[in-house]
């Protein structure tokens, strides 16, 4: 897999260079690999109105999946970077994907 960008963490900041970099009319190709299984969420909603049940999760989410795949922003998730070698451009993922 190659891309122009990849953004190592499915967190806000990582969402939000994403959405920053789309909205800044950037053409290349964008992916953001995260841990999670989840889309990005909002932190500190999850840990005090979703398990309270007070909030489903599709409404803690930054964006819907629908928003990702407009933008084409490839979410490549339930994958943990395990090495960076910025000279080669190549991050390896736990599951050996480069």
């Amino acid at each position: 897999m190659n891309f122009d960008v990849l953004i190592v963490g499915g967190g806000h900041g990582g969402a939000q260079v994403a959405v920053m970099l789309r909205t800044q009319k950037f053409t290349g190709s964008i992916a953001i690999v995260g841990e999670e299984a989840e889309l990005p969420y909002e932190r500190p909603p999850l840990s005090k109105e979703y398990f309270a049940g007070e909030k489903e999760f599709e409404r803690i989410q930054l964006r819907p999946a629908k928003y990702w795949d407009e933008r084409d922003v490839t979410m490549l998730l339930g994958r943990r970077v395990v090495s960076v070698d910025p000279a080669a451009h190549r991050v390896t993922t736990d599951g050996g994907e480069t």
